[in-house]
């Protein structure tokens, strides 16, 4: 069952590969771990700078501008200067959220256990099946806050300062984390 399963997945992430929806920053790491007998990866994200639109429940969300890299204050103010503020919006910096699907329990455990090395203390197991285990590892470095009308730019700038030296260490411990995953 988990060779099929895999083979399903893999079959998804070139799909996804060719669609151009797969992290340009995880893509030669997710090729060589999915290489591995016991493991394979369903969904990731390298980190990530958003502007969310919040509707109040997540399927009704919408993600009005996304990076996945460092922005310039000029980038964020473009958009910014284009919400409607009769809405609520949140700039969000996110990190590293890899899910890991394990063969068994052993090798789950050998993710757990890199995870705790580097830091990573939000990552568990988030399911539990005869056939797999899922694995989600999650990068420390977060950042929510919320975006009104007519906010000082100064503070803006500062805000953008602080997403993107979030999103920086956010890469420095995925990187480190991801080449030593590759050794299990």
């Amino acid at each position: 069952m988990f060779e099929e399963n895999k083979k399903k997945a893999l079959e998804n992430f070139e799909k996804h590969l060719k669609e151009g929806r797969v992290d340009e920053e995880l893509i030669e790491f997710l090729k060589e771990f999915n290489k591995k007998e016991n493991y394979y990866t369903t969904s990731s994200c390298a980190g990530r700078i958003i502007i969310l639109l919040d509707k109040g429940k997540k399927g009704e969300s919408k993600i009005v501008a996304k990076w996945h890299r460092e922005i310039s204050f000029e980038e964020f103010i473009e958009i910014y200067k284009k919400l409607d503020f009769n809405n609520k919006y949140f700039l969000k910096q996110e990190p590293l959220i890899l899910h890991i699907v394990c063969k068994n329990l052993k090798d789950a455990i050998k993710i757990l256990k890199l995870c705790r090395k580097h830091g990573l203390k939000h990552s568990g197991i988030i399911s539990m099946k005869k056939e797999k285990i899922v694995v989600e590892v999650n990068g420390l470095d977060y950042l929510q806050v919320p975006l009104f009308e007519n906010m000082d730019e100064n503070y803006l700038k500062k805000l953008i300062e602080v997403a993107n030296q979030k999103l920086r260490r956010n890469k420095e411990r995925r990187d480190k984390f991801l080449s030593e995953l590759l050794k299990i």
